[in-house]
């Protein structure tokens, strides 16, 4: 018998009673309409509510959407009050593995219902299960659902009902979690015990069992749960058994893993299940941040705060991330007893035995550098923050080492040269840059009052290639050629020369100086060939630049193929968790997404990702970098809201290290600028272009000039289509001015930007100089690239633009249809990337009287128009199909949908003064 409590309702009431409601009810709503959408399909159903596939009752657009539908009674008015309130705060809730909620409203009948994105995939169970559930695919798909709820924790709304039915694992094998915050639309905990409580049995929390109040606890609990899931392939109870969860949660007892499970889960990973599935929400993780946490170390082989902190445990962590520690530190130890007993032993010796004294002391120091360098590279010492000891014990070997060997060697500069070499390579490895950069001025001075060629030019390359890493291309020249005029390079040993003729490759790269930088670095790899398999990490990383340089020469089969080799090489003898795959990985990542093969891309640079967080935690450059260069595969795949995420994170860590002025923050910056304007967040991406314009301009060297150029072009996109057309033609002139200087009148960039320009004209125009400058742009890639390329096709449909402008529709729609009929088998239509061409298409098929045509081409773009409703050119949509709404007759439809779109046009893009009339002309009902 369950507990009846003062009101005669027996405690998991409301939970019977929805199920009740379930089983009675009948699906009378399958092709009904609901809104704009008519229920095509049943999709799933749950406690409480039933998914249907929805299309667009109108045929507008060819755009699916999942519809959720209450199935309960009617809600009061108090509840409607609610809904409408907290609908506003489910819809701004924008998180790339959150399922997007488009509307939500109430039906004619009472029945609240929501119409949300529509997920191709298959439910987060089944894909583990196929996949024989293992422990790396469940931690990792929960790390990415743990961070969508700890998103909507921070908007103050809580899930309740964490399910595998409620998270999708979509074409791209990234999770969404569905319904977020919608079982507190759909129910109300206020009502008395009658009300049908939005949860699911086998997942539902103690509190939510027993009636009590749901907090962001309950979450963490259900999290717990779904984990279990994941990693069993079964439940924690039974689905019919619901009785037995609520005696359970009555009692107050904690689940548990059972013991015929425990041997396939890691330890680490137990402790963090049955955190989450405690009974008493205090005693869970405070946080679904501080669950991402311990997932994301238990990932990286780094204590768990669920864990005993004990020393024993903190050791046991430390050494299985870096099984070779041991060995290591011995040695170290071994090698600094020996300096210090031989050298101790030579002062006793006569005054005649002294040269013979110094040298066995350089050449100590020598192979203790070696020894602590190469180690301090295979440690890591800059780790995670939960990360509590192993820190702290690395840092104090090489500062006790560093200390013996300076104490016994004091009178070597020499030695002393080296050890703050050492020193200086530690604090770059930690990304104290500035302490960085002091060592090595020190060790450089050192260094040249002593002869010893090789290791003033080790400590010079050290700090070229540190000043590189801010880009600063003057300064390191200055430091090259101070090298070169002190040392003969020729007679350096040959690693030492292979590391200069690197150095001197990636300075020449920074130059955009392609053919020397690929030259020198081949130069290079034949030198490390004949060393033999000791330098197959000097080998990768020479892979990996020749990889860089085939990306600013926009040869991406090269890039792939140079970074291929190089992940191939580390994987002979490196850790699968080495700190060394980052930068290939990242590299071959960029190379694939820029070849199309996004899926397999984003894979790759996830792997990145996760190196760089275990072996740096998640807060250091690299870091930053990984997510720059996963928010430029999102970019590119179209989906600019998770790009937007990543190079936000990505400059989070740059200015939390090293401040906004930082060359690493200004970049993502400018990057943030396009990206924001591909989103239709164009005021606020001119707002920050006009912060970074003087900053470039006055940056020295290509590096500024380059970024300078790039702001410019988007700026002057951006500016055309917010209205200011006469600000966009100059931007795009400056953009020119700056390419041909880069670049050289003649290339490529030249005549890229020389297009770019015409069609900046023609928005102004001035259409004349505008067929100029095209046609010159298209006979010079004729010129450089013949007619048989794919540049050549995108480039000649642009004709559309002036044959528009002249009034020749008919031809302007054959070039775009064309270019239309090439692109899509190789690019997803459905992106802001070719939102103006399909508008612009369905503005001419409008034009032409072709209303199923105009159609068509917005139904190309459907969820483009719904994912980013800020852009002009979804604004200029809209308008379009109100126009298709008064040819059709429905005038008062047309007038509603271009006074909305009025109204934002006067706050947003006031300067637009197109379609300023456009929709002023259709708000009074007026046909274009």
């Amino acid at each position: 018998m369950l507990k009846t409590d003062k009101s005669g309702l027996s405690t998991g009431y409301g939970l019977r009673l929805g199920i009740d409601l379930m089983g009675k009810s009948e699906d009378c709503l399958l092709g009904s309409t609901l809104g704009q959408y008519r229920l095509v399909e049943v999709i799933g159903e749950g406690g409480m509510s039933r998914i249907y596939r929805g299309e667009r009752a109108d045929g507008n657009f060819e755009h699916d959407v999942a519809v959720k539908v209450s199935m309960g009674a009617s809600i009061s008015a108090e509840l409607r009050r609610r809904f409408d309130q907290e609908l506003s705060l489910l819809a701004a809730l924008d998180h790339p593995n959150i399922t997007r909620l488009y509307d939500a409203q109430v039906s004619v009948s009472g029945r609240p219902y929501m119409v949300m994105e529509l997920i191709r995939g298959e439910s987060v169970d089944a894909y583990c299960d196929s996949r024989g559930n293992p422990v790396s695919t469940a931690v990792t798909l929960l790390q990415a659902i743990t961070a969508a709820v700890a998103y909507a924790h921070a908007h103050l709304i809580v899930h309740r009902d964490i399910k595998p039915g409620n998270v999708m694992v979509d074409w791209f094998d990234q999770p969404k979690l569905l319904d977020f915050g919608i079982a507190k639309l759909l129910v109300n905990d206020t009502d008395s015990g009658t009300a049908i409580r939005a949860m699911t049995p086998h997942f539902a929390s103690p509190e939510q069992l027993l009636g009590k109040p749901v907090t962001i606890a309950s979450d963490i609990f259900q999290l717990g749960a779904l984990l279990y899931r994941l990693l069993t392939g079964q439940s924690l109870l039974p689905p019919n058994a619901i009785e037995q969860a609520i005696a359970i949660a009555a009692r107050g007892e904690d689940l548990s893993i059972p013991p015929k499970f425990r041997r396939s889960i890691p330890r680490d990973l137990q402790l963090i299940v049955e955190r989450c599935l405690r009974a008493e929400p205090q005693a869970r993780y405070p946080s679904a941040d501080a669950l991402a946490r311990d997932l994301a170390a238990f990932q990286g082989d780094y204590p768990v705060s669920a864990a005993s902190r004990s020393g024993t445990y903190l050791a046991g962590r430390f050494l299985k991330r870096h099984r070779t520690v041991a060995s290591v530190i011995a040695a170290a130890g071994i090698v600094l007893m020996g300096i210090t007993f031989s050298y101790t032993r030579s002062l006793s010796k006569s005054e005649e035995l002294a040269e013979a004294r110094a040298a066995s002391a350089t050449r100590a120091s020598k192979a203790l550098s070696r020894l602590l360098t190469e180690s301090m590279s295979d440690l890591q010492d800059h780790v995670a923050e939960q990360e509590t000891g192993s820190a702290a014990i690395v840092k104090s070997v090489f500062e006790d080492a560093i200390r013996l060997a300076s104490q016994e060697l004091a009178s070597d500069d020499a030695t002393l040269a080296n050890l703050i070499r050492i020193r200086a390579n530690a604090e770059w490895r930690l990304g104290r840059l500035k302490e960085a950069k002091a060592s090595f001025r020190e060790a450089t001075v050192l260094a040249s009052a002593v002869e010893s060629p090789d290791l003033f030019t080790e400590i010079q390359l050290d700090t070229i290639q540190l000043t590189l890493q801010d880009r600063q291309v003057v300064t390191a020249d200055e430091v090259l050629g101070q090298l070169t005029r002190a040392v003969a390079v020729d007679q350096l040993p040959a690693a030492i020369r292979a590391r200069y003729l690197r150095t001197l490759g990636y300075l020449a790269y920074a130059k955009d100086e392609f053919e020397v930088a690929t030259n020198t670095y081949l130069q290079a790899m034949e030198i490390l060939e004949g060393l033999g398999s000791a330098h197959d990490r000097e080998r990768a990383d020479v892979l990996t630049s020749l990889a860089w340089v085939e990306i600013g020469r926009e040869d991406f089969e090269m890039t792939r193929d140079y970074a291929q080799a190089a992940v191939d090489l580390l994987e002979k003898d490196e850790s699968p968790m080495s700190h060394r795959f980052i930068d290939p990985l990242r590299t071959l990542a960029l190379a694939l997404g820029f070849t199309g093969e996004y899926s397999s891309a984003l894979q790759v640079n996830e792997r990145a990702l996760r190196l760089a967080n275990a072996n740096y935690g998640q807060t250091h450059r690299t870091v930053g970098r990984v997510h720059s260069s996963l928010s430029s595969l999102f970019y590119r795949r179209g989906d600019i809201h998770r790009a937007i995420t990543h190079e936000e994170e990505a400059q989070r860590i740059e200015q939390a290290l090293y401040g906004g002025d930082s060359w690493d923050s200004l970049v993502s910056a400018n990057t943030l600028v396009l990206y924001l304007g591909e989103a239709g967040r164009i005021p606020e991406a001119l707002a920050a272009s006009e912060s970074l314009l003087a900053i470039f301009a006055a940056r020295e060297g290509p590096e500024g000039r380059r970024n300078l150029e790039v702001l410019l072009a988007n700026q002057s996109r951006f500016l055309i289509q917010a209205g200011a057309v006469e600000e966009g033609v100059a931007a795009s002139r400056r953009s020119l001015a700056l390419r041909q200087a880069l670049h050289g009148e003649g290339s490529y960039g030249d005549y890229d930007s020389q297009r770019f320009l015409s069609y900046a004209l023609v928005a102004a125009g001035q259409i004349d100089e505008a067929k100029d400058l095209f046609d010159t742009a298209l006979a010079g890639l004729i010129a450089l690239r013949g007619r048989q390329n794919q540049d050549f096709e995108t480039w000649s449909m642009h004709q559309y633009l002036l044959e528009r402008a002249n009034g020749n529709l008919r031809s302007a729609r054959e070039y775009l249809e064309r270019y239309f009929e090439l692109i899509k088998q190789q690019q997803v239509l459905d992106s802001p990337h070719f939102l103006t061409r399909v508008v612009d298409l369905a503005d001419i098929q409008a034009s032409l009287g072709d209303v199923a045509g105009a159609s068509r081409a917005l139904k190309m773009v459907s969820q483009t128009l719904t994912r980013y409703p800020n852009h002009p050119d979804v604004l200029r949509a809209k308008l379009i199909e109100a126009d298709l709404l008064v040819r059709e007759k429905r005038a008062e439809e047309a007038i509603d949908l271009a006074n909305a779109v009025l109204l934002q046009l006067r706050r947003d893009y006031p300067r637009r003064e197109d379609l300023l009339k456009r929709a002023e002309g259709l708000s009074g009902g007026a046909v274009i």
